[in-house]
């Protein structure tokens, strides 16, 4: 468990109080889900449900149109083979519910890795926007937010089977994965190491068959995802987060924000090394996000274990203050269309500036 410091609220902030606070923004950032069902066709959705229909042919790596491309481990594909028989309307629904299983499911993990309170985590999770509005836009995030906390719990139960069985599966988006893969690596975790091995060998083998046997499927994915992502930045630019796309967007050419990306990476590998294990993997989580080539507001689900790790560290007025802040950022990404900015590039950016401060002064 994190050592945590004591969670007393301020006077005047009461639990009657902050749990208004929590279920308010839990509602505005779940509010857009009303009306964006009725773009279920062109939403985020349409894209698993497409990989669907189309796992276990060779146009799940071909596809017919950009918004079919499936950029995740093509083997990952199978998990949404359920999904096919349903309509595009009921299948974003269910979606919809099951990320929300999945944010419950966080909670409860969470406050065991970071010795919260069911209710305050629960207030923690259900309160970030982002969570709330991955679900509303047809995304997965929440459940790669649950493998890492699940592999966390793992870490800290010193459990081979509960670290790496999770990140391995979190191997279905390997963004997600590389940095958490990345802290058992530099803590020397062998085991560890040679369980997600065989967990991505499975990952290989499900995908030949997603792709009909296609056993140099990484040539035709790598094609997909340099083609599809190209698209995607230029539709999309607002909703940057990661330090490579917002340089980008800021006209810089996408090998130097890549660039720029790796060198935050690498740089951070000296700090992972030196944290605790369960803290290096909470930082991984954020900094992987800001290094990422690709992120958008709901891949910011990542900065969780940050927030809950200095809610169990930083000591009031300071914490109500950081985490206020934070949480009243996140909740202005439902206005990106209007701003044109997805705040949550502000939160990870201090993220990063934090947890490198923290490395130079300790404690």
């Amino acid at each position: 468990m994190v050592r945590s410091g004591e969670r007393t609220l301020p006077r005047w902030l009461t639990a009657e109080r902050l749990g208004f606070a929590a279920g308010g923004l839990a509602l505005v950032a779940l509010a857009p889900i009303t009306e964006t069902w009725r773009y279920a066709d062109v939403s985020d959705w349409s894209g698993f449900a497409a990989a669907g229909r189309h796992v276990g042919t060779a146009i799940l790596l071909h596809p017919l149109q950009w918004r079919d491309s499936f950029v995740y481990t093509p083997g990952a594909a199978w998990l949404w083979l359920p999904f096919a028989r349903l309509s595009l309307v009921a299948g974003f629904f269910l979606n919809a519910a099951l990320m929300l299983l999945c944010a419950a499911a966080c909670a409860r993990t969470a406050a065991r890795v970071y010795g919260t309170s069911p209710v305050r985590s629960i207030a923690l999770v259900f309160a970030w926007a982002p969570v709330m509005n991955a679900a509303a836009i047809g995304q997965t995030s929440p459940l790669g937010l649950l493998l890492a906390l699940t592999a966390m719990l793992g870490m800290q139960r010193g459990s081979v089977a509960l670290t790496a069985l999770p990140l391995g599966l979190l191997l279905y988006k390997p963004t997600y994965a590389v940095p958490l893969i990345a802290v058992v690596a530099l803590h020397a975790k062998w085991r560890e190491l040679a369980v997600i091995g065989l967990t991505g060998i499975g990952w290989y083998l499900l995908s030949v068959a997603a792709t009909a046997g296609d056993w140099a499927f990484p040539i035709a994915w790598a094609e997909v995802i340099r083609s599809w992502n190209a698209d995607d930045v230029a539709r999309n630019l607002e909703k940057a987060i990661s330090i490579p796309s917002l340089l980008m967007r800021a006209g810089v050419p996408a090998v130097w924000g890549i660039a720029a990306g790796a060198a935050v990476a690498l740089a951070a590998l000296p700090l992972l090394r030196r944290l605790p294990l369960v803290e290096a993997a909470s930082a991984a989580c954020l900094i992987g996000i800001a290094a990422s080539p690709h992120a958008w507001g709901y891949d910011a689900v990542f900065v969780l274990p940050t927030l809950f790790f200095i809610d169990g560290t930083l000591q009031d007025p300071r914490r109500t203050a950081v985490l206020g802040a934070a949480y009243v950022l996140a909740a202005l990404m439902t206005l990106t269309p209007v701003l044109q900015l997805d705040a949550d590039a502000v939160v990870v950016l201090a993220g990063v500036v934090w947890w490198f401060s923290r490395y130079r002064s300790p404690g």
